[in-house]
């Protein structure tokens, strides 16, 4: 991020949130605006390089995005957005839309999630452990 880039979000309603501004360890959590008016949320390789505490992080972005907010995941492997699948996710009917056994609905905040990754056109793959290239979810809160 170069200098005009923070100019431009001091200058803006855009509010940028950091893993280590809330950890599950805090408390209490940073306060978060009771609605983000973004669009599209980017989350890339954020979650892998928090090992594991971004939980609550990731619960209070969704929890205060505006329904049709855009949710885009990139992780080096899938399994930790097997575990926001397992999170945020809807049952829907003829199995589970991220291919994972995990827990279902969590939370009363839902996604409907699509892999855009390698195993886009694979069904039978998205429940696997390796991707060509890195994990990509694409998802949209309801």
């Amino acid at each position: 991020v170069d200098k005009e880039d923070v100019h431009m979000l001091q200058n803006t309603n855009s509010h940028v949130i950091t893993p280590s501004q809330t950890t599950v360890e805090q408390s209490p959590p940073i306060p978060i605006p009771a609605s983000l008016s973004a669009d599209m949320i980017l989350i890339s390789y954020l979650l892998s390089e928090t090992r594991g505490k971004w939980d609550t992080f990731l619960q209070n972005i969704v929890l205060h995005a505006k329904p049709g907010t855009l949710f885009y995941f990139a992780e080096p492997t899938p399994w930790q957005l097997f575990r926001v699948c397992e999170m945020f996710s809807f049952e829907k009917e003829g199995g589970d839309q991220c291919k994972y056994g995990g827990k279902k609905n969590e939370f009363t905040v839902k996604i409907e999630f699509i892999w855009v990754d390698s195993s886009m056109h694979h069904p039978n793959l998205q429940g696997l452990d390796r991707r060509l290239g890195p994990a990509v979810l694409l998802g949209i809160k309801r």
